[in-house]
Formats: structure tokens, sequence, C-alpha cells
């Protein structure tokens, strides 16, 4: 009975950002018809930590300044099947949403935990929006 009710959590708390996603799409007049396009991008799990040789640089430098760090990385691919997001694969996925004439209004987040992602995020002028917080 637990993992029903955990499986149907999941689905509403999915479905809820999507119908938030494409609420705020809404408010967008600059499309032809008042019609938007919604690019939901969604549970990235992201691991900074994936190159072990950039553990201690990534420590000692401010997170605004970890771009300069990931740059001197000699693991440039996506990753693989079944691994945490890496640098390389978030770059390639944010590159193909501008690429394809997206722009990142903001972030919607489920659940902030308080550990400074926020913060880190809004530093690029990107608001934050999160569900829960704990």
């Amino acid at each position: 009975m637990a993992r029903a009710a955990r499986c149907i959590s999941l689905i509403f708390v999915r479905l809820v950002v999507i119908g938030l996603a494409f609420a705020l799409a809404g408010c967008d007049d600059s499309q032809p018809g008042g019609a938007s396009r919604v690019v939901v991008f969604s549970d990235v799990h992201f691991n900074p930590f994936y190159d072990p040789t950039l553990f201690r640089a990534l420590v000692d430098t401010p997170e605004d300044r970890w771009a300069e760090v990931f740059a001197t990385s000699t693991l440039t691919g996506p990753g693989t099947w079944g691994d945490e997001t890496n640098y390389p694969l978030l770059v390639k996925s944010l590159d193909s949403i501008r690429d394809g004439g997206g722009t990142v209004l903001g972030v919607l987040a489920v659940v902030d935990r308080g550990e400074g992602g926020r913060e880190a995020i809004e530093r690029f002028g990107l608001p934050v929006h999160s569900l829960v917080l704990v």
C-alpha cells in the first residue's frame, strides 16, 4: 500500500509541475495567436563530481566559477546510461533547447533542500520557484 501511495504522489507531483509549466508559458503573449511552446526539463540529478580529478578544485572554487573548472576535465562525453547528469550532458541539453529557439525563463524546483542551489541559480539571473522547501 505504501508503494502505491508513493507512486500516486510522484505522478501527482509531476502533473503539477507540468501544469505549472504550461500555465506559466501561457502568460507569454509574444507568440502569434497566444500559442506557446514549453520544454519541460525535469528530474535532472546533476553530479558535479562526475570527474574525481576535479574534486579539490570544485571544493575550493565558488559555484559561479565551476564552468571554468569543468572546462579542464578530460571527460567530455555525456556519460553512460544510468549515470547521473554530468556537466557535458547538461550543457548539451541546454544548448539544444537554445538552438531550438528556447529561452530559459526560470527554474521550478519540486524540492528545495536549502543547500545553496537556489542562490547559485539566482546568481545567473534566473528566478527559482519551489513547491516544497525542506
